[in-house]
């Protein structure tokens, strides 16, 4: 292997790297970095646009997607909520709550309408208050699984389970 680039400028040491589906571009995320951030890597090693999500205050890996058809970046932040930009122009197209707390995994399905989201943190239990164990609500530390349509992101923005919000499947981790 021949090193080709050393890409800088993230706050945080870099957890998550990913090409565009067309391959011109590279997308960088970081530990406790606000910014996810789009490389053209065919002629520099200058940052093209960057992306925001809610990620500053967290240690954790907050992962992001490209959709199939390679037009739309999802990503999740310790604000609950999933973000969706247009790779196109580098813009916030929508957003929706996805969780209660942290939403640390996003994945499109390679082929069907469908996306899964994680969500969680590690919470810790005060020494001697006499509790044994957390009690979370129903979207919190769980995988959820989304549909949506392609042709609605591109035709009207983007539409996410357009009918109802709450309607995500959730699986408590045990």
């Amino acid at each position: 292997m021949e090193l080709l680039y050393v890409l800088h400028g993230h706050e945080g040491g870099i957890t998550h790297v990913q090409f565009s589906k067309d391959g011109n571009y590279s997308y960088t995320g970081g530990r406790k970095d606000p910014y996810i951030l789009c490389w053209d890597i065919r002629k520099s090693v200058d940052v093209v646009y960057k992306l925001y999500r809610s990620a500053e205050y967290t240690n954790q890996r907050i992962l992001f997607d490209i959709e199939p058809l390679g037009r739309y970046l999802c990503t999740g932040g310790q604000d609950g909520f999933v973000h969706i930009y247009d790779l196109q122009t580098g813009q916030w197209v929508s957003g929706f709550q996805a969780a209660l707390d942290t939403v640390n995994g996003f994945s499109f399905h390679p082929f069907l309408p469908m996306a899964t989201s994680s969500s969680g943190h590690r919470r810790f239990l005060p020494p001697d208050d006499g509790i044994d164990e957390l009690h979370l609500s129903g979207h919190e530390n769980c995988a959820s699984v989304w549909s949506f349509s392609i042709a609605s992101m591109v035709e009207n923005d983007v539409e996410i389970n357009s009918d109802d919000h709450n309607s995500q499947n959730c699986f408590q981790t045990l």
